[in-house]
C-alpha cells in the first residue's frame, strides 16, 4: 500500500482494499441442488442480485487485519440438500453465511471512494441486521454492523468543480485540484497549448478511434 496517498495513510490496515476499490457484485440466495431426469446434478438459485455490502471482519489475522471488509452471502439454505433427504443441515444456523469476499471487479475510482461521504454515514452499504435473514442473524452477529458503528459523515466542504456534472474526461493538476471537464474544453486546451496536456485514447480497435476522438488524442 502506498502511504503517500492520503486515503491510504488515513485508513491503513483498518479498511480492506476491496471496500474502496470494488463494486457491486452478484449475490445468490437459497441455492438448491439435485438430479434432473437424466440423473445429472444441477443447482438453482431462487434469487440473484447485484449489491455491495461492507461488514466487520469476524476473524482478523496477520494477513487480513482490517476491521472493515467486503462480504458476500453464501447461498446455502437450510433446505439446499432436501432433494437427498430431510433435515440434512440441522446446525445450519450456527455458522455465519456472510463471508469475506474479494470480487473480481477492482477499479481505481469507484462510487464509494469518489467522496468521503459516499461511504461514511451511508447505511445502505453496510451489512446491518435488517439486511440479514432473521433465522441467521444470530450466527452473523460477528459480521453484522450495528448502526452506531457506521462511520460518521465527514461533511467536508466540496470544491465548486465537484458540484458540476462530471464527464469521463479528467484533467489532472489543473490549478490545485483535480477537476472534471468536458471533451470540448480539453480540445481547446490542446489547441491553445496553454496547458501541458497529452490525451491518451485507449481503444480496442483503431477503427473506433478513427470514427471519432478528442482532437489531438493519441491512440494507445
Amino acid at each position: 500500500m502506498d502511504d503517500e496517498i492520503e486515503q491510504h495513510a488515513i485508513h491503513g490496515d483498518k479498511v480492506s482494499c476491496c471496500v474502496c476499490h470494488s463494486q457491486a457484485y452478484v449475490n445468490c440466495y437459497s441455492c438448491h441442488v439435485g438430479l434432473d431426469d437424466k440423473d445429472l446434478a444441477y443447482f438453482k438459485n431462487e434469487e440473484e442480485e447485484e449489491l455491495f455490502r461492507i461488514g466487520r471482519n469476524p476473524d482478523p489475522t496477520e494477513e487480513r487485519p482490517e476491521k472493515w471488509i467486503v462480504v458476500r452471502r453464501v447461498p446455502v439454505a437450510k433446505e439446499t440438500f432436501e432433494f437427498y433427504g430431510k433435515e440434512l443441515l440441522p446446525r445450519f444456523d450456527r455458522a455465519n453465511n456472510w463471508k469475506y469476499t474479494s470480487p473480481h471487479n477492482i477499479q481505481r475510482i469507484t462510487t464509494q471512494n469518489r467522496e468521503c461521504d459516499n461511504c461514511h454515514g451511508n447505511e445502505e452499504l453496510f451489512l446491518t441486521a435488517d439486511k440479514v435473514q432473521p433465522e441467521v442473524r444470530r450466527a452473523n452477529q460477528s459480521v453484522v454492523v450495528p448502526r452506531e458503528m457506521i462511520p460518521e459523515k465527514q461533511n467536508r466542504d466540496k470544491p465548486d468543480t465537484e458540484k458540476q456534472p462530471r464527464s469521463y474526461f479528467s484533467a489532472v493538476g489543473v490549478g490545485a485540484e483535480t477537476v472534471f471537464v468536458k471533451a470540448v474544453q480539453v480540445a481547446e486546451w490542446i489547441e491553445s497549448k496553454e496547458q501541458k496536456l497529452q490525451i491518451i485514447d485507449c481503444r480496442m480497435e483503431e477503427k473506433s478511434y478513427q470514427n471519432g476522438h478528442v482532437p489531438g488524442g493519441y491512440l494507445f
